[in-house]
């Protein structure tokens, strides 16, 4: 694929992005997240669209926009399965790259520098993390990820590639912030801390694009769990993860069970998106089996219940985040 080719190609792929719930979607992927019916999308402002971007990535497929087994052409299912693929995020929390993976990996890093030094700028320059060398190094782990993750960055950056693995990479090679983050041993503190702050911006009297920025940070942030180097440094803290999770579904909860925002009719519901609370909700209990594998049979098991028609609604949703609370408080006591 030639740099102008890759050009024409983002171009078409970012006029999804214009729909969030498009977009959403896109970045679920293998998370086997429901598409969300209940809302028209609202527009997303003009800080989530690239200018003059090019992708130059010949190794890494981007996602294909074309009609699929998720498009708008196919049939969709009567009814929706919440945690239909845990098996596969359960497996790709476990595995490490595989050799084929790894080489594909290595052009694409070789590819994206040789056009970085060609002059190719990257999109959404304006969400990354402005911060020198010396604030990189001497930040908490913390705060470095709030500025890493918090904006929206990482989700758009995924949502070009089939392989999230790919979107991680290129964040790495683009941003020293996050070379710095995935290295550091304790950086599984960075995703609770982004967790926390996401999930306690969600108002919905506030700003549609503020909640939708939440959303696809949460809805993106247990991608990073199946990335070898940050599942090494997640090892043994799985509680820690699971409670930051479980305090971010407390505070969706409340927010799909708040009254209509300002504007809104008597038996509207803010804006939401199923992805987050699910995403949350699968990769928690993924990191729970390595807990205790019959706690997570058990969830599993009590979970099992939840079938939406394809027409949910937020209320839907909050009854499943409801009965996931009360699960995965069990892998804390």
């Amino acid at each position: 694929m030639t740099l102008r080719q890759s050009k024409h190609l983002l171009i078409f792929k970012c006029c999804a992005v214009a729909a969030v719930v498009v977009a959403l979607g896109l970045v679920v992927g293998r998370l086997g997240l429901p598409p969300r019916h209940a809302q028209p999308a609202p527009t997303v402002d003009a800080s989530a669209q690239p200018s003059s971007a090019t992708l130059p990535s010949a190794s890494a497929a981007p996602r294909q926009t074309t009609a699929s087994a998720t498009g708008p052409a196919a049939s969709q299912p009567e009814h929706t399965d919440p945690l239909a693929n845990i098996d596969s995020v359960i497996r790709d929390f476990q595995k490490g790259l595989e050799q084929s993976e790894d080489l594909r990996l290595a052009q694409f890093e070789l590819e994206l520098r040789q056009s970085l030094k060609s002059g190719w700028k990257p999109p959404w320059s304006d969400l990354a993390p402005g911060l020198t060398d010396e604030q990189i190094r001497t930040m908490s782990t913390e705060d470095l990820g709030k500025a890493c993750l918090a904006s929206g960055l990482p989700a758009r950056s995924m949502m070009i590639y089939d392989n999230p693995h790919f979107g991680i990479r290129r964040l790495e090679i683009l941003h020293k912030g996050y070379t710095e983050l995935f290295r550091r041993p304790d950086s599984w503190k960075a995703f609770a801390a982004v967790a926390d702050l996401c999930s306690s911006q969600l108002d919905p009297n506030g700003p549609t694009n503020d909640n939708v920025n939440a959303v696809m940070v949460l809805t993106s942030l247990p991608y990073f769990y199946g990335y070898p180097a940050i599942r090494k440094q997640l090892a043994g803290h799985e509680r820690e993860i699971i409670s930051a999770h479980l305090q971010s579904l407390k505070r969706i909860s409340a927010y799909l069970d708040a009254p209509p925002g300002k504007g809104q009719a008597a038996n509207s519901a803010p804006f939401f998106s199923a992805t987050a609370p699910t995403s949350l909700i699968t990769s928690a209990l993924a990191l729970g089996k390595a807990v205790s594998p019959e706690k997570y049979e058990a969830a599993r098991l009590a979970l099992s219940r939840h079938q939406w028609a394809k027409d949910y609604s937020a209320r839907d949703v909050k009854q499943y985040v409801d009965d996931a609370t009360s699960e995965l408080q069990r892998f804390l006591e």
